[in-house]
């Protein structure tokens, strides 16, 4: 499996490459799993590496003078996570939204949190716009009452979430198919039952797998990591656009808010970090085997450089061992 590389010197460049390939995919797979775990409950309330949330904002009660808000929200493509750092004796200071699935109504969530700390329903649970409706006591809830928070939104918040997962349990496949390709490498026959000519993977009996060269096996790789490449960069290009979609979302808020005082929407700097990361590794690891994949190739002149008496004496071997198994396939028949 491993013939096709002329020198120990390029065997190793190889081996190299491929080291390089392996440790970038397995930390691109490490940054989409943060993403993916931040914002779980800890057990106390409270969102693990909150650091990492795609969106945050300030919003619900405002403080005595109007000039920030009190409590902090933190949104994670399911629900909210939200602080209340100044919240008095016997009022939860930290907590989340219920998880949703199939559309994001953020009065709705925003309402949520703002029973969980106790404010009078009359202050949040205010009339749909139209007119001649009573004016909300809460400026937040006064600022959310525009047509654009009067429908819950699609799912488009939520797709970054089914993006990084299904890029997850991607790159798991092109990591174990590496295993697969040093250790059981009859594993990586195609078995597609449609459109087989388009599946990177070879056909062929066990031994005839097994006996594939490094160049050979070189171009599964590179198709599947070049695959896994636009994975991490639909994550991290798509994410963060869905994202900034929300954040111009929200903004809408500061229009109806008074003057000084904003709910300070904004894409998480952690988030960012990780996101672009997971690509930037993503695509060191394609150009890594791009690489191998031309250092395999058979160099040129490989077949001048042969011992062609090796040659010879292969062949004769395989006449021999033919004449064996048929005796009168070279008999003269006069």
């Amino acid at each position: 499996m491993a013939r096709g590389l002329s020198s120990p010197a390029r065997q190793r460049l190889s081996g190299v490459l491929l080291g390089l390939t392996i440790a970038g995919g397995v930390l691109s797979t490490v940054l989409v799993l943060l993403q993916l775990i931040a914002g779980t409950d800890n057990g106390k309330g409270e969102p693990i590496l909150k650091s990492l949330a795609p969106v945050s904002l300030n919003g619900i009660l405002p403080n005595g003078n109007a000039t920030d808000f009190l409590v902090h929200l933190r949104w994670f493509g399911t629900n909210f996570a939200w602080e209340y750092p100044t919240a008095p004796d016997g009022v939860p200071s930290s907590g989340f939204t219920p998880r949703n699935y199939a559309n994001v109504n953020l009065r709705r969530d925003f309402g949520v949190i703002a029973a969980a700390i106790d404010l009078p329903s009359e202050s949040y649970d205010c009339p749909t716009p139209g007119p001649r409706v009573q004016t909300c006591s809460n400026v937040f809830f006064e600022a959310c009452r525009s047509y654009m928070f009067s429908s819950p939104m699609s799912s488009q918040p939520f797709l970054p979430f089914i993006i990084n997962c299904l890029t997850f349990v991607l790159a798991i496949t092109v990591l174990f198919q590496e295993w697969a390709i040093k250790y059981k490498p009859y594993w990586m026959r195609c078995r597609c039952l449609i459109l087989k000519k388009w599946c990177p993977c070879p056909n062929g009996t066990q031994e005839e797998i097994e006996a594939l060269e490094e160049h050979a096996w070189d171009k599964v790789r590179l198709s599947y990591w070049a695959l896994l490449m636009l994975w991490f960069k639909l994550s991290a290009v798509g994410g963060n656009a869905l994202h900034r979609l929300l954040v111009m979302r929200v903004s809408y808020i500061d229009e109806r808010l008074p003057d000084g005082l904003s709910v300070d929407p904004r894409i998480g700097p952690g988030y960012e970090v990780v996101s672009w990361g997971s690509l930037v590794f993503g695509f060191f690891s394609f150009v890594f085997i791009l690489a191998k994949w031309f250092l395999s190739r058979r160099p040129k002149g490989w077949l001048e450089q042969q011992d062609l008496s090796n040659i010879s004496l292969q062949e004769e071997g395989v006449q021999d061992r033919a004449v064996d198994s048929n005796p009168t396939a070279y008999k003269d028949t006069d």
